[in-house]
């Protein structure tokens, strides 16, 4: 991020692909006097005193998404999968 932000003379947003990612981007605009001139969107959303929520509390960044990984509804479809197929757990 840092040899981005060397060579390019605008950049209105960063998005990374998790909020340590955008945290860490931040970070990097922080160092060279940057972060007031572009917004930082992560995306998890986690809470506790390190995640994505607090940093958007804290004005780092300018929103997280919450990322829902669905796996109860994965283990729903599995086994009615599984079931209707024969399927036995041994």
């Amino acid at each position: 991020m840092t040899e981005v932000l060397r060579v390019q003379p605008k950049i209105d947003a960063v998005y990374g692909h998790n909020d340590p990612m955008a945290v860490g981007a931040y970070l990097a605009a922080k160092e060279l006097g940057r972060d007031h001139e572009m917004i930082f969107v992560g995306v998890d959303g986690l809470g506790g005193p390190a995640g994505g929520v607090k940093r958007v509390l804290d004005g780092i960044l300018a929103a997280t998404f919450v990322y829902p990984l669905c796996a109860d509804k994965g283990g729903r479809d599995w086994q009615s999968h599984a079931t209707r197929n024969g399927f036995q757990a041994r």
